[in-house]
């Protein structure tokens, strides 16, 4: 959901759309590496909603299997974290 994505979608070119521009291309060459070498990646950016507000987002990953043809796997898991402003009671990503 935070990325945007239809229940259909699950491509790497549609995951990183939504991705601050500045750093898509760097995240990109990340995700090609991973997926032609066995490899561990680390990422962190920012998701451009479309109402404005801007959530961090952190991503550790790896991919192994790479060695057999036509076969491997990608992994990673996405941290959303959220931020309580000083002074405030809400916790926001809004900056």
């Amino acid at each position: 959901m935070l990325h945007g994505l239809a229940a259909q979608e699950c491509g790497l070119l549609s995951l990183i759309r939504c991705y601050d521009a500045k750093e898509r291309s760097h995240i990109l060459e990340l995700f090609e590496q991973a997926a032609t070498l066995c490899s561990s990646f680390c990422f962190s950016t920012t998701i451009v909603m479309p109402n404005g507000f801007r959530q961090p987002l952190f991503c550790m990953g790896e991919s192994n299997g790479l060695e057999q043809k036509y076969s491997g796997s990608m992994v990673g898991v996405f941290v959303f974290p959220r931020f309580k402003l000083e002074g405030t009671k809400q916790i926001s990503s809004r900056r």
